[in-house]
C-alpha cells in the first residue's frame, strides 16, 4: 500500500520555483508515495515540466478553470490511496529527510492527527520560524496566530476519514479556518509540530500569502469571533477592534494598552469556566504575545493602570514566572 499521498496544487507558478517543488519531493529519502499534481486552470502550461521527471509516482490533473487552492486539495484528498496525506506548495522546498521525519514522528505519536515542523525562509526572508509543538499550546496558539504552517503538515489520513476533513472553499485563509474548526468542533483532534526544521518556505510577491494579505486580516477576524463565542464571551465592539490590533501586532497606544489587558483577563476568565483550552497552557501563551509586543515596541508600558487591571497582569504573570523557560524560548 501507498504510504504518503502528497497533495499540491499549481497556479501560474514560476516554472523554476515548481521545479524545484517537484525535485524536492521525488528525490525524497523515503520513496513509498504517490504525488498528485492540480494544475488550478493556469495560463502557463506545465506538462512538458512534469513529463521531464520520467516518474510514475506523479499522477497530473490539468482543471479548465480556475477553482481556488482549497477546491484542489479537496479534490486531491478524495483521490488519495495511503496512511498520510501530505501537503506541498508549487513555490517550496521540502528537506530530503522531510518524509522519513515526519512518518516517524507520526507512527511513534498515535494520538497526533495533524503535524507540521519548523521551516526556514527563503526569498525575501531567512528567518527561522519555530512554533508551538505540543497540542495543548498549539490550540490556544490560533488565537492569536496560525501555528501550523501548511506546506508542512502531514495528515493521518484514517483521521481525515473519521472527522470529515476538508479544506473550506468559500474562506480564506483555507489553512487557518480549517485548524480553528478542528480545534472548536473536533476536539479529540490533536495537533503537534515536529521540532525541525523540514521544508523551506519561499517569501515572494507573486505568493498567495502577499497578493491576499487585507483578505487574511478581513477573514482573521471572523476566526476570532468563532473563538470568542465558544467561550461565550461577550465584548463590545471597542474590545473587539483592540483585540483585532493586538492580534496584528498593530501598535496600541496607553488606553489601548491598558483595555488589552482587560480583554486578555477576560479571554482567560472565560476559558476556565467554558475548559475551550488547557488553562496554565492559554495563560502561558498569551503572557509570550505580550512579551513579543513589549519586545517590538507594539505595547506601551502600563505603569499607572487601575487595581484592577494591575490584578489582570499579575494573574497572567503569576503563571507566566513559573514557565518563563516556555516564554523565552525564542528570543
Amino acid at each position: 500500500m501507498i504510504k504518503i499521498s502528497v497533495i499540491m496544487s499549481i497556479y501560474n507558478t514560476n516554472h523554476v520555483y515548481v521545479k524545484e517543488a517537484i525535485s524536492s519531493i521525488v528525490n525524497q529519502r523515503y520513496g513509498n508515495f504517490e504525488f498528485i499534481i492540480i494544475d488550478d486552470g493556469s495560463d502557463l502550461d506545465y506538462q512538458a515540466l512534469i513529463d521531464s521527471f520520467k516518474d510514475k509516482r506523479i499522477i497530473f490533473l490539468k482543471k479548465e478553470h480556475n477553482k481556488g487552492l482549497a477546491y484542489c486539495l479537496n479534490r486531491a484528498i478524495e483521490i488519495a490511496k495511503c496512511d498520510y496525506i501530505a501537503r506541498m506548495d508549487a513555490d517550496d522546498i521540502s528537506l530530503h529527510n522531510r518524509f522519513s521525519e515526519m512518518i516517524y514522528f507520526m507512527e511513534n505519536n498515535k494520538e497526533i492527527d495533524i503535524a507540521g515542523s519548523f521551516y526556514r525562509e527563503i526569498g525575501f526572508g531567512n528567518q527561522v520560524v519555530k512554533l508551538e509543538n505540543k497540542d495543548e499550546y498549539i490550540k490556544p496558539a490560533m488565537l492569536f496566530y496560525n501555528p501550523i504552517a501548511h506546506p508542512t503538515v502531514f495528515f493521518r489520513a484514517s483521521s481525515v476519514e473519521k472527522y470529515n476533513i476538508r479544506y473550506p472553499e468559500e474562506f480564506y485563509p483555507e489553512d487557518y479556518y480549517l485548524w480553528v474548526k478542528c480545534s472548536l468542533f473536533h476536539e479529540s483532534i490533536k495537533f503537534a509540530n515536529v521540532p525541525r526544521i523540514l521544508l523551506y518556505y519561499r517569501l515572494h510577491n507573486n505568493q498567495e500569502t502577499v497578493k491576499k494579505k487585507s483578505m487574511f486580516l478581513s477573514n482573521s477576524k471572523e476566526v476570532t469571533k468563532k473563538i470568542f463565542n465558544r467561550l461565550n464571551l461577550s465584548i463590545n465592539e471597542y474590545e473587539f477592534f483592540i483585540f483585532e490590533k493586538f492580534k496584528a501586532r498593530k501598535s496600541l497606544n496607553s488606553d489601548e494598552s491598558k483595555e488589552i489587558f482587560s480583554i486578555l483577563y477576560k479571554i482567560i476568565s472565560a476559558n476556565k469556566k467554558y475548559k475551550l483550552y488547557q488553562p496554565e497552557a492559554l495563560e502561558i501563551i498569551i503572557a509570550n504575545e505580550i512579551v513579543k509586543r513589549i519586545i517590538l515596541g507594539k505595547l506601551r508600558p502600563v505603569l499607572q493602570c487601575s487595581p484592577s487591571i494591575q490584578k489582570s497582569i499579575c494573574s497572567i504573570w503569576h503563571i507566566a514566572n513559573l514557565n518563563l523557560y516556555k516564554i523565552f524560548r525564542y528570543f
